[in-house]
């Protein structure tokens, strides 16, 4: 997940911006979890259960507003 919500990560820097907005899109088009949970979701595990890695959780507006306006210039 750090693919898709940590633009300061070697994760994100392994994809293309298409490529991220395509798995987002797969991922939420399974109806299997929402937006707002996978964010909660992943959240908590930084947070909590990797609490020495609690900074991750900072990138997260960043990346979606990147992800974003890459997917409206399209």
């Amino acid at each position: 997940m750090r693919t898709l919500f940590d633009h300061l990560s070697d994760e994100w820097n392994r994809t293309t911006l298409d490529q991220k907005v395509d798995m987002l899109q797969r991922v939420l088009q399974s109806e299997k979890i929402t937006l707002p949970v996978l964010l909660l979701q992943y959240r908590y595990y930084y947070e909590e259960e990797l609490a020495n890695k609690a900074y991750v959780v900072d990138a997260i507006e960043d990346s979606l507003e990147i992800l974003l306006q890459h997917a409206l210039t399209k």
